[in-house]
């Protein structure tokens, strides 16, 4: 089972417009709902990401070259940085090297194993995982 993000988001911006209704007839703000409506956008994006990183290894572990996953799915980690400039520095790093990283310290991937899903080679990959683990330091 997996999180179906489009329905969840579909869900949760329905539940927002009930509570933004109700917010304005209890006589609450603009600013009081949006800081509200943040932090409840913070959770939903936080469950995402735990719910995504709590697969059981065995099911993280069966990527193979003809699964189809979204890079964006296995990049979640990123949101989760505090430091601006780290996430700033991550999120203009090429998917590649990311997705490398990813699946070598989230998922226990050898550097072999990801070369031969993203099709490159294993020095490369290497020096990709190198590259973002400084970033992170």
């Amino acid at each position: 089972m997996t999180f179906n993000y489009n329905l969840e988001k579909a869900k949760f911006d329905k539940q927002w417009e009930k509570l933004r209704e109700e917010y304005i007839a209890a006589g609450m703000t603009e600013e009081q709902i949006k800081a509200i409506y943040e932090y409840d956008w913070n959770e939903f994006n936080r469950n995402r990401a735990y719910y995504r990183h709590s697969l059981p290894l065995s099911e993280a572990m069966s990527l193979s070259v003809t699964d189809t996953y979204s890079s964006e799915d296995l990049l979640d980690w990123i949101e989760e940085i505090n430091d601006i400039v780290i996430y700033t520095k991550l999120r203009a790093a090429p998917k590649e090297k990311l997705i490398a990283y990813t699946l070598h310290n989230f998922y226990g991937y050898t550097a072999l194993q990801i070369s031969s899903k993203l099709m490159k080679n294993r020095r490369s990959v290497c020096r990709w995982i190198g590259e973002i683990a400084e970033l992170l330091k």
